[in-house]
């Protein structure tokens, strides 16, 4: 999706600038910069902080996370082992009354050790088997054979670790919606937020209002617009 038209109308509608450097890469990004754009009584607290502070309380008091591990930036999936994602998401989701977070990926990329530990059994299980094969064959299945073919085993098995952790780090990032922590907090924000005074734009207003734009300019329902989805990944609307 081209972005430009997106953010002129998004400039209009609010009366802010988005200057280049600070294109967002999501709508929740962007829902975040314009709530830091839009001027709001000096006195009233930052919704964003509240929800974000909340989040951290959590992940601190009742799932024993590190303080210092919550930043905005920080995939979710890191702070949670793999083994125990099926049990502690569902319990985040109700402790923060979000039932609408996307799951977290509970599948493993092979680790180090299991790459070396397959490797050493093929090297094992090769020379195993040349004993058997020069036996077998007598001269003609010479040593530089073996050779050759104890390294076109070892290559297989590095393509297809390597294939396995490409087309894993493929669905891990790109088609698992896999939370940041500011795109829970853009959902905190804006579930907690209530009507503010003054006439400034309530933060609830301003995702719904942000929210229909970006499903105008997609040509999808607004349902479907979510914190973490990616701007580039939206279909032009033609």
């Amino acid at each position: 999706m081209d972005i430009v038209p997106l953010l002129t109308e998004v400039e209009e509608r609010f009366g802010i600038t988005v200057p280049d450097m600070a294109w967002p890469d999501t709508v929740g990004d962007l829902y975040l910069y314009l709530l830091g754009q839009t001027r709001r009584p000096a006195h009233a607290p930052c919704p964003t902080s509240q929800a974000f502070y909340h989040l951290r309380r959590t992940l601190t008091a009742e799932f024993g996370v590190s303080r210092q591990r919550v930043r905005p930036a920080t995939r979710l999936c890191h702070l949670f082992p793999a083994a125990t994602r099926g049990a502690e998401w569902p319990r985040l989701a109700a402790a923060l009354g979000l039932p609408g977070l996307p799951e977290l990926p509970r599948r493993r990329v092979p680790s180090a050790r299991a790459f070396r530990l397959f490797l050493a059994g093929v090297t094992a299980g090769w020379w195993l088997l040349y004993p058997i094969l020069v036996l077998v064959t007598g001269d003609a299945f010479s040593f530089t054979y073996g050779l050759v073919i104890w390294h076109l085993l070892e290559l297989l098995v590095c393509e297809w670790f390597g294939i396995f952790w490409f087309a894993w780090s493929l669905d891990y990032l790109e088609r698992v919606r896999v939370p940041l922590v500011r795109h829970v907090v853009v959902r905190l924000a804006v579930q907690r937020a209530d009507q503010s005074a003054g006439g400034d734009p309530a933060p609830r207003r301003v995702w719904e209002e942000l929210a229909g734009i970006v499903a105008a300019q997609a040509g999808v329902p607004v349902q479907e617009i979510h914190p973490e989805q990616r701007l580039s990944d939206l279909p032009d609307y033609l």
